[in-house]
């Protein structure tokens, strides 16, 4: 549903700068042609000025009202009304325009973040079935210390690095490598969290907490790298 509405608000906000974008350049062309009074050139761009820009001027009205002068919204919007009274229509419309393209590629920008986060998450193990005398229980990773045994089923992810105590089975690396590769393991084998058991199960003894583990330090650099992304 979130996804949806960033898309709907997306596009609204892109046939907004088509449209106006168009708007203007036909004038351009016209204006060639015809010579446009004053009078017409006023109420034309004011139009096209509120529908470019009508949720700036709401923003910035809303922050005079709380005494915020000197954000970037009313500045802008305070240069815009000077354009309006030098009577250079053209250069108001077209500083709101430049801001809505920005703010559109931002967008872009953090909605390919949030994307990008939500697939680094599916690799996040969920639970850890720890090993307590013949049966297991679902715990949270954190909650495991080393040197615990836990069980890691066909067809779950790996929470946790550690050795394998007993079982044998293929291991699908990708999500820590990239590359779809399958690794055979068995007992005295070392396993990486965050891969996928793909056939038997395995039990293995916990080597490093989950905020030292594999899986973590993965999670950590991906984060990092989105977070770059986005300020840049």
């Amino acid at each position: 549903m979130i996804k949806f509405c960033e898309n709907l608000k997306q596009k609204a906000l892109l046939n907004k700068i088509v449209i106006t974008s168009l708007i203007l350049f036909s004038f351009v062309i016209f204006n060639f042609f015809y010579d446009f009074t004053l009078n017409f050139k006023f109420i034309f761009f004011l139009i096209l000025y509120f529908f470019i820009g009508y949720d700036i001027i709401l923003k910035t009205l809303k922050n005079i009202l709380k005494f915020n002068f000197l954000d970037e919204k009313s500045l802008m919007f305070i240069a815009t009304i000077g354009a309006f009274f030098l009577k250079q229509y053209f250069e108001a419309v077209s500083i709101f325009l430049l801001y809505q393209i920005g703010e559109l590629f931002q967008n872009i920008a953090i909605f390919r973040s949030k994307s990008q986060i939500s697939s680094a998450l599916q690799i996040r193990p969920l639970y850890a079935n720890l090993k307590e005398g013949d049966s297991f229980k679902k715990v949270n990773p954190l909650k495991v210390k080393p040197g615990d045994v836990i069980v890691v089923k066909p067809g779950e992810r790996v929470p946790l690095d550690g050795v394998v105590l007993s079982g044998g089975s293929f291991l699908d690396s990708s999500s820590i490598t990239g590359e779809s590769n399958f690794l055979s393991v068995g007992p005295k084998d070392f396993v990486l969290s965050g891969v996928v058991n793909i056939s038997g199960a395995l039990e293995i003894k916990v080597t490093k907490k989950y905020e030292e583990s594999t899986i973590k330090k993965v999670l950590n650099l991906i984060e990092n790298v989105i977070s770059k992304k986005s300020k840049t």
